[in-house]
């Protein structure tokens, strides 16, 4: 089942069905395979990928069977999708589906929220917890302050620091 977004159509690029495209992974290298068959918009189209290249920041990629700029006009604003199991994480890595929604404790075992938002602040990224009384408190998504991340069991342990709730 294609339900991983890995990517967003924002334009043609040519005259001959090449497509430029936006990464919405934080690892293209792993997820943008020529030969593999993804999926275009939420109709799920199969589109096996036929070459792709960095560009300026984007990609440009092509694909079997869309071999025009009319028919590369009509996938713009479109997703690509492609199946989440073949799209393993890295070591240490997590995707933000994972992280929403996962309940946030303190070394001690205390309840303090649960992940509502993960905020890209270079160069760390930042977790937004929504506290029981409807407050919010911020920390760095590193190794000093989350000590366990259980995908699983959709549970993290956080080292507090003073004022930080």
């Amino acid at each position: 089942m294609k339900d991983l977004i890995i990517a967003r159509i924002s334009k043609p690029f040519g005259l001959k069905g090449e497509l430029r495209v936006v990464s919405m992974t934080s690892f293209p290298e792993l997820r943008f395979k020529v030969g593999y068959e993804y999926a275009i918009g939420e109709e799920k189209t199969p589109a096996v990928l036929k070459s792709v290249r960095p560009a300026g920041g984007t990609y440009v990629m092509s694909f079997e069977g869309i071999d025009s700029i009319d028919k590369a006009e009509q996938l713009i604003g479109q997703s690509i999708y492609m199946d989440k199991q073949d799209a393993p994480m890295p070591e240490g890595a997590y995707r933000y589906s994972d992280l929403l929604g996962m309940e946030v404790y303190d070394q001690d075992g205390n309840k303090l929220g649960e992940v509502v938002d993960i905020l890209d602040y270079a160069p760390k990224k930042t977790i937004k917890v929504k506290k029981a009384d409807g407050g919010h408190f911020y920390f760095p998504f590193v190794g000093e302050f989350a000590k366990e991340v259980d995908v699983e069991g959709k549970k993290m342990v956080i080292e507090v620091v003073e004022g930080m709730l």
